[in-house]
């Protein structure tokens, strides 16, 4: 007998509560095979059963044979009988391998253990990746830890000082960085250590940076120095665009002259930089540089 009581069941276990089934073997000797709580045999059937037949009749009635009121159940009923299945409702919990199978009118169940093994890995990945808080929930911690943020306080410190909140620091950080307490106006630009946090590798794959570099040939920063240093007369100005939505707008463009140092601003209601820089090129001449401003 093997003895793992305390470990989640694998898929060669389930294929042997599958075949104990078609067996007839009850919960028990399945336990005893595998090393289990009969318990654990038992939930495990119920809660990965799925039903592989419904019953025609509007109520599961064992004396439908001799109904009177033309199979027609309704409440209340005095020849209601309720039907019951040893081996589908007690031991094993399934109709699988049950010589009535093909006679048997009544809600069948089927265990299958393929099927029980995906459903069981699809629940973990569900648990692990989604979020275990109602919204009541949520905000009841994000009470506690919004004025906690505001004074400078560091999720460690929070759930240090709070353990009643239930919560580990990394949870707590994920949730902030998950726009969980959003409701509540608690943002991840809050946390005092984001600039300097690592991203993790799940969220740096958006990040990742192109392979072919090909298109920054002559663009960059220190080829605009180069040219500075073989062009010393040459007029540089340097562009840049302000908005909060890149939509809608509105939208601020800014020209620096470098040599000159002068600054000026135009306001748009739409963005329309190309346009701008264009006649901006051609009223300052050809031998005008736009290059975008440096950060």
């Amino acid at each position: 007998m093997i003895d793992n009581k305390n470990k989640a069941l694998t898929l060669e276990e389930r294929r042997i509560i599958e075949t104990g089934i078609r067996n007839a073997s009850t919960k028990t000797a399945i336990a005893r095979i595998l090393g289990k709580d009969k318990s654990t045999i038992g939930k495990e059937i119920k809660l990965h059963r799925c039903l592989s037949y419904k019953c025609a009749l509007k109520r599961e009635c064992a004396s439908y044979r001799k109904c009177k009121h033309g199979r027609e159940c309704q409440e209340g009923c005095p020849d209601y009988s309720p039907f019951k299945c040893s081996r589908r409702d007690r031991s094993p919990g399934a109709c699988n391998g049950c010589s009535s199978r093909s006679s048997c009118r009544f809600n069948k169940f089927t265990y299958d253990a393929a099927k029980a093994d995906h459903e069981y890995r699809t629940m973990l990945q569900d648990a692990r990746a989604g979020v275990n808080l109602t919204t009541t929930e949520a905000k009841q911690i994000a009470s506690v830890v919004k004025p906690l943020l505001e004074n400078g306080l560091s999720p460690y410190r929070i759930v240090t000082m709070h353990p009643e909140l239930g919560i580990s620091e990394k949870t707590l950080y994920n949730y902030i960085e998950g726009q969980v307490f959003s409701i509540a106006g608690i943002h991840d630009i809050d946390l005092r250590r984001k600039t300097s946090r690592k991203v993790s590798k799940k969220t740096a794959k958006s990040y990742k940076k192109r392979e072919d570099r090909s298109f920054l040939k002559g663009r960059l920063y220190q080829d605009y120095q180069n040219y500075i240093k073989e062009n010393p007369l040459a007029h540089v100005l340097e562009m840049d665009t302000v908005y909060n939505d890149v939509t809608n707008g509105p939208f601020i463009q800014t020209f620096k002259f470098i040599g000159l140092g002068l600054l000026f601003a135009i306001y748009h209601d739409t963005n329309r930089n190309t346009v701008v820089s264009m006649l901006v090129s051609s009223v300052f001449g050809a031998n005008l540089k736009v290059t975008p401003r440096p950060h």
